[in-house]
């Protein structure tokens, strides 16, 4: 499996830093790390991130397939916060988590 980096910077609604992973390939998920688990099918590399459900992808390049899931895992990560932010609608706190 690979390991993904991932950073997120000031959100646009209210200005907090929101989660930032290091990521590490000595450390397990909940110390940071996401595993992209890959494998190659006949002309074709596919590949699902672990920890995050739906985060999958394949492509003809390793390379491509590792871009897109990190994609892949940004845009779920960025669906959940939408939908979360707007469930709550007001009156919440974001506060940071460090795994």
């Amino acid at each position: 499996c690979g390991v993904a980096r991932l950073e997120f910077g000031p959100t646009k609604s209210c200005g907090s830093r929101l989660a930032s992973a290091t990521i590490t390939h000595a450390t397990r998920a909940h110390s940071g790390v996401l595993r992209r688990c890959l494998k190659q099918e006949g002309d074709w590399y596919v590949g699902w991130v672990e920890e995050i459900p739906g985060a999958n992808a394949q492509e003809r390049l390793r390379e491509a397939l590792l871009e897109s899931l990190k994609q892949a895992v940004e845009d779920i990560i960025a669906l959940n916060r939408e939908q979360a932010r707007l469930q709550a609608q007001s009156d919440y706190q974001e506060v940071e988590l460090a795994l």
